[in-house]
């Protein structure tokens, strides 16, 4: 899948020695197998970590957000609610690096959607979000 303009970009890297699996928004809206890769590789990621003992952050760039469907919204708190126990167990903390009112009011309506039990803060940049999730590695 490496030949279609992609939603997101999904990667593993490191970070003063902890491992951060970032997500970061390509467009604001995606299509509809822009959104199918997005989950399946998000999908990939989260159970890449269930087979291994590594605690981890996530980091989010969502900057480049718009509106996206309701049901969208749904399948996402899905998953994250499906993986609530290796959430529960080996995420140190949720940083998601959001400029603006619009993403605000987007992270808003999926808390109310889906609860995390860790940390999580919406920063201005990157530099905040790294120093964030470093606050909350123990």
């Amino acid at each position: 899948m490496e030949n279609i303009d992609k939603f997101t970009t999904i990667t593993f890297i490191k970070h003063n020695n902890v491992i951060l699996l970032e997500f970061v928004v390509n467009h604001s809206v995606p299509t509809s197998l822009q959104w199918l890769v997005s989950i399946n590789e998000l999908k990939d990621a989260l159970e890449q970590l269930k087979s291994t003992d590594t605690k981890f952050g996530f980091l989010f760039d969502v900057q480049k957000l718009g509106i996206i469907s309701l049901s969208y919204m749904r399948e996402f708190t899905e998953i994250m609610a499906s993986n609530g126990p290796l959430l529960e167990t080996k995420l140190y903390a949720t940083s998601a690096i959001a400029k603006g009112s619009l993403i605000k009011y987007l992270f808003d309506a999926i808390n109310m959607l889906y609860k995390t039990k860790k940390p999580l803060k919406l920063v201005d940049n990157r530099e905040d979000a790294l120093k964030f999730i470093d606050a909350n590695v123990f």
